[in-house]
């Protein structure tokens, strides 16, 4: 989705929060990274008055996407149970143009190729270093990558309909499975 919006060279964050993404958040804004959150309980955080984050109203439907879009950065944190996944928006920050900035899991490696489509971190410092690297980024490289991403995740088949089909037959062999 194309936004007529100007980039934002920030990082973004879209979900509920939860210890871990606070904590991820709070380090960002702590280290100097402008962070805009959006969704349900962030005005309850200790983040609230916190001066480099922005605290917004959960978004859906086409907010949704133009956000996706519009932040040079997406950040996308795992909540307990999809450690060493991957999660929905996994696919969805690429789909929709987005810069995606993740934990490492060998789900992401297997799915997109790190440093070119995903940016993945594996602790603390990885997540500053990434952080600082892409919003230093050129416009042009960060379309590159904008694109790179787009594509891969076009002609991988990563599309809702797609991940469905997948679902779908994977339950079909597991039945198959146990009936032969």
């Amino acid at each position: 989705v194309a936004t007529d919006e100007p980039e934002l060279n920030s990082v973004c964050f879209i979900g509920n929060p939860d210890k871990i993404r606070e904590n991820a958040v709070r380090l960002l804004a702590e280290n100097g990274f402008p962070v805009d959150v959006y969704g349900h309980g962030w005005n309850k955080t200790s983040l609230l008055k916190h001066a480099k984050v922005g605290i917004h109203d959960a978004i859906d439907g086409i907010e949704f996407w133009k956000k996706i879009r519009r932040y040079r950065v997406q950040l996308n944190i795992f909540r307990t149970h999809n450690a060493g996944s991957h999660n929905m928006r996994s696919f969805e920050i690429p789909a929709g143009g987005g810069i995606q900035l993740a934990p490492y899991s060998p789900e992401h490696t297997f799915f997109f190729e790190e440093g070119k489509e995903i940016f993945l971190y594996r602790n603390q410092d990885e997540l500053l270093k990434l952080a600082k690297r892409l919003l230093e980024n050129s416009k042009e490289q960060a379309e590159a990558i904008r694109q790179a991403a787009v594509k891969r995740s076009l002609e991988s088949g990563y599309t809702y309909k797609d991940r469905a089909l997948t679902v779908f037959k994977t339950f079909e062999r597991m039945l198959i499975n146990e009936q032969g």
